[in-house]
């Protein structure tokens, strides 16, 4: 994570996930209660890759836009005996952090032990130490 390129006092980083010396994924992330106008986040990339990555010929194949709620809200009270929410509608995005991929993968573990032992799918799918710290 590159956090050199500012919008003003928001936390803002970029990063790259090459997959080839020609191709990457590059994207620009807020940590900000508002929601950001695309054009900006098409600016804040086009100067990184002018600025940092020092490339002035390229060409963007795709984009990609999207809204990850970084949020404490109790989202477990929806679950019931038959019917486990997960992912984002499940809670499962750390509000710290935005990360759930690992996250994801302890919790389906967790769910399938739970129905092997006959109890409620999500049972004990969230800890309170980490409830804490994510507020």
């Amino acid at each position: 994570m590159d956090y050199r390129l500012k919008d003003g006092d928001q936390t803002t980083f970029m990063y790259v996930l090459p997959f080839s010396k020609r191709k990457a994924l590059i994207e620009f992330t807020y940590f900000t209660e508002q929601l950001v106008k695309e054009s900006v986040y098409d600016t804040y990339i086009k100067t990184y890759i002018k600025d940092y990555l020092h490339v002035d010929e390229y060409q963007i194949i795709e984009t990609e836009t999207g809204h990850i709620p970084m949020s404490t809200f109790n989202f477990e009270k929806f679950n019931t005996a038959k019917i486990t929410k997960i992912g984002t509608g499940g809670g499962w995005v750390k509000a710290s952090t935005g990360y759930s991929f690992k996250h994801t993968e302890k919790k389906v573990t967790q769910i399938v032990s739970n129905i092997k032992l006959n109890k409620t799918p999500s049972f004990k799918l969230f800890k309170k130490k980490y409830i804490f710290v994510d507020l």
